[in-house]
């Protein structure tokens, strides 16, 4: 059967989530896990709606001209409101392409280091170069992600809309490996470069990556205009067997990962304590990166007042199950043209 390791993988990663949720629930009763969380343990900061290229695959639609609503005053000030009421473990920086803040991009990630907080750094490396390098590695990183979608440099430069931007990538990966930061390699899989998949993991760990997640593109924001990228099942159950061989041929010197699907990453969240969100370029406390629910704005109200009112039930709200019921699944979901449900009363 054609699609026997896409169900193999989904049938591994629900397995996961079931054992997941039984270990939960034995520390739960021991009193060692919490039912709910006074902060979250993480949060992602889409610090910019501005980048750099135009990736026909962009679930944010990011583009130089697009405007930010939240400006550096607002990140330090919700950077101050979380450490005071507690602090959080791990903060993933994006964008758009977050080194487009420049210096500011320091400035708002400086206070949450001093409190113990570890980053994941999202980049296209565009703006990557020696001195960044040096910058950025005084900080703890859980890993620093860089995105690569094409073994052969014209045609990343076609999918990222910027001649000179596989280079760049390429630059940035070697920059950051050379300084000992864990690199990830981001790939997104398309049916044009599913059959470069082997050479390309090859070609990462030269790069001196760590890991490399693979997987295919979400169908939202311009991949509304691009439905080529998307591949089907049969395609898909490719790119798992050659994950799986290449994580046995790499096994202890490269991690090779599958990123997860929309539903089961909705699956894995539903029904058990939350512990993320992400703070937008607009202010927006949004419950996820595919879930078109937002609890609140830091713009109008501090982030852990936001989170003590709706962080911990947002995914127990009856409007947020009905969208699980009926949608998760759904390939003709487009989450960024849909306007966001406010879960929260306006002022």
């Amino acid at each position: 059967m054609a699609n026997n390791a896409l169900n193999r993988h989904t049938k591994i990663q629900k397995q996961q989530f079931a054992n997941e949720r039984q270990e939960i629930a034995r520390l739960r009763e021991l009193g060692a896990y919490p039912a709910s969380f006074s902060m979250p343990l993480g949060i992602q900061f889409e610090l910019t709606a501005k980048c750099n290229l135009k990736c026909k695959h962009c679930y944010n639609q990011s583009h130089p001209q697009n405007d930010d609503a939240m400006m550096l005053f607002d990140w330090q000030r919700t950077v101050s409101d979380i450490i005071a009421a507690g602090g959080i473990f791990q903060c993933i920086v994006s964008g758009g392409e977050p080194l487009m803040l420049g210096d500011n991009l320091f400035d708002i990630m400086t206070p949450l280091h001093n409190d113990g907080t570890s980053f994941i750094l999202i980049t296209n490396g565009w703006l990557v170069h020696e001195d960044i390098v040096n910058r950025l590695k005084r900080y703890r990183y859980y890993w620093t992600q860089v995105s690569i979608d094409h073994l052969h440099e014209s045609e990343h430069d076609v999918f990222r809309g910027c001649t000179g931007s596989w280079q760049r990538a390429v630059n940035a990966a070697e920059l950051f490996s050379a300084a000992g930061l864990p690199l990830r390699i981001a790939h997104s899989v398309t049916p044009d470069n599913l059959q470069y998949l082997e050479q390309f993991i090859d070609f990462a760990y030269l790069l001196g990556a760590s890991s490399i997640v693979c997987g295919d593109v979400m169908l939202s924001g311009r991949v509304a205009e691009n439905r080529n990228l998307l591949m089907n099942d049969e395609q898909r159950s490719r790119m798992y067997e050659i994950i799986d061989s290449s994580h046995t041929k790499y096994a202890g010197r490269l991690t090779v990962i599958a990123s997860m699907s929309e539903q089961l990453s909705i699956e894995s969240k539903n029904g058990l304590p939350n512990t993320s969100v992400i703070i937008r370029p607009n202010g927006d406390v949004r419950l996820d990166c595919t879930m078109p629910f937002v609890i609140g704005n830091v713009l109008q109200k501090p982030f852990p007042e936001i989170w003590k009112e709706y962080g911990n039930t947002c995914w127990q709200d009856e409007r947020v199950k009905s969208y699980i019921a009926n949608h998760c699944g759904n390939t003709q979901q487009i989450n960024h043209y849909t306007p966001d449900t406010l879960l929260y009363p306006q002022p």
